[in-house]
């Protein structure tokens, strides 16, 4: 089975490591079986990085006892990393978030899985859609052909 390319959005992963949901069972199922292809970029994984040591998680890190380096770094394990990102200017409001948008277009990735509204506003990108956590896991339980 083809694994469907998808960026994360960051808001995706702090989610799933910090509260769990739909986004947490992308990370601890789909990406681990390989049904799931994680597309980053230097950028995208700094963003993480930065709000994940951020003072304001501090205490819901302890909470879940999570161990940040280690859980990127196994959600970035397999990832295909793109360096050379195309700038993008579509989102104005909030600049950053051109940064999942360009990536997305480097990758040529299937979705884009974000919870962002800006991001969300647009629905799809020069042909990749926009989808929510939970829209993402329908389409997988779907198959691969209906992502």
């Amino acid at each position: 089975m083809t694994p469907v390319r998808s960026v994360l959005d960051t808001n995706i992963i702090v989610s799933g490591l910090l509260w769990g949901g739909p986004p947490s069972k992308l990370i601890d199922v789909y990406i681990p079986r390989g049904l799931l292809k994680v597309c980053t970029s230097p950028p995208l994984i700094s963003e993480t990085y930065r709000v994940l040591e951020d003072s304001k998680f501090s205490l819901r890190v302890l909470q879940v006892g999570l161990n940040v380096r280690s859980s990127l770094t196994t959600i970035y394990a397999d990832a295909e990393i793109y360096a050379d990102i195309p700038p993008v200017s579509a989102i104005k409001e909030d600049p950053s978030d051109n940064a999942v948008l360009a990536t997305a277009l480097a990758a040529k990735a299937d979705n884009i899985i974000s919870g962002d509204k800006h991001l969300r506003r647009l629905k799809f990108y020069e042909g990749i859609d926009i989808l929510t956590a939970s829209e993402a896991l329908r389409k997988l339980q779907k198959g691969p052909s209906a992502v």
